[in-house]
């Protein structure tokens, strides 16, 4: 893996460990009504964008490793699935594994 690929999926697992802990505290979110917000799993490090699932959602793209959540329109390297909902779509990254985190 190329070192800004690397980058790239250190940022992913990052913000994919803060939506761990989001999908685990989120029934004490009282506030938010609708879909849970999550963090864009994207490339971008400085991303601040919220993309909102349900947790079934999030737990079905969670259901693989390699899976990350992405607003639409940011930045990733990885290949589309047909996971998808309003603002944001599931991609699938090779090479992810290796990461720790991931």
């Amino acid at each position: 893996m190329a070192r800004s690929e690397e980058q790239a999926a250190r940022n992913e697992v990052a913000f994919r460990e803060a939506n761990e802990r989001i999908a685990e505290r989120s029934g004490e979110l009282t506030a938010v009504e609708g879909p849970t917000p999550f963090l864009c799993e994207c490339e971008d490090e400085d991303c601040t964008e919220i993309v909102r699932l349900s947790l079934d959602e999030y737990r079905r793209v969670r259901a693989e490793a390699t899976q990350f959540v992405v607003a639409l329109g940011h930045p990733t390297r990885g290949e589309p699935t047909p996971l998808a909902g309003a603002g944001w779509v599931c991609v699938h990254k090779d090479g992810i594994d290796g990461i720790e985190g991931a």
